[in-house]
């Protein structure tokens, strides 16, 4: 058998990864006559590779933190590869949603929300954005909406430019959607008291710019409630 094997040389004090492959000629009864080999300098292969292993484990590490899915679509064949938290994030393991294709993640995507995805993937495929990023609605397995935030690109495309891979990952932001829609409703609710109280409530900057009038003020001093805003009551 030939013999093939990659180690390391010290040469003027430099340490160098070489491949060394040789053919053994043996005779009849099994004694080493000849060798006939070669040996190739395979350093910067090897610091290559070893650099894109690095690379590979920060960005694990990166998802890891953030607690990322992810995911591949082969965009010719329709197949996909999802991690696991990909599944967890809406309530299933991995292997109940096989086999996996594109149509994998659709089945669970809020039908307003996918119009605009596909909306949003058709101008990444066309070029017309460097990165696809949209923020959908997943159904989670126990029956309530998760907010998805959805992002990739296209990472290798065909001679003429038709998409061939892509990829990309999901995170969960339910927590922030619920801290806006409460942020929201609080401002709603405000606003409410607020336009309907008989007293004047208005909110400046420590400059003493206007930053919010309601309608009592600009009934009280003859004002509309854009001169008021416009107003600096420090002179």
């Amino acid at each position: 058998a030939p013999y093939d094997i990659e180690h390391r040389i010290l040469v003027n004090g430099e340490l160098l990864w070489v491949r060394e492959r040789a053919e053994i000629n043996f005779s009849n009864d099994g004694s080493p006559l000849q060798g006939i080999g070669t040996i190739q300098n395979i350093t910067e292969r090897k610091l290559a590779a070893d650099q894109l292993a690095e690379e590979r484990q920060r960005l694990n590490d990166f998802l890891d933190g953030k607690h990322a899915g992810t995911w591949q679509w082969n965009l010719l064949t329709g197949e996909a590869l999802f991690n696991d938290r990909w599944a967890e994030i809406f309530g299933y393991k991995l292997s109940e949603l096989s086999p996996f294709t594109s149509s994998t993640w659709e089945r669970f995507v809020h039908p307003d929300d996918l119009l605009k995805s596909n909306e949003l993937l058709t101008k990444h495929f066309a070029g017309e954005t460097d990165y696809y990023q949209c923020e959908v609605r997943m159904r989670h397995k126990n029956g309530h909406w998760v907010w998805i935030a959805d992002s990739g690109r296209v990472t290798r495309r065909s001679a003429n430019g038709r998409p061939l891979l892509m990829s990309g990952m999901h995170l969960d932001i339910s927590k922030r959607k619920e801290a806006e829609e409460r942020l929201r409703h609080s401002e709603t609710l405000f606003r409410n008291i607020a336009e309907n109280t008989a007293d004047w409530l208005w909110v400046c900057d420590l400059n003493g710019k206007h930053l919010y009038s309601n309608k009592a003020g600009a009934e009280i001093l003859g004002y509309s409630q854009e001169q008021l805003l416009s107003m600096d009551i420090l002179h």
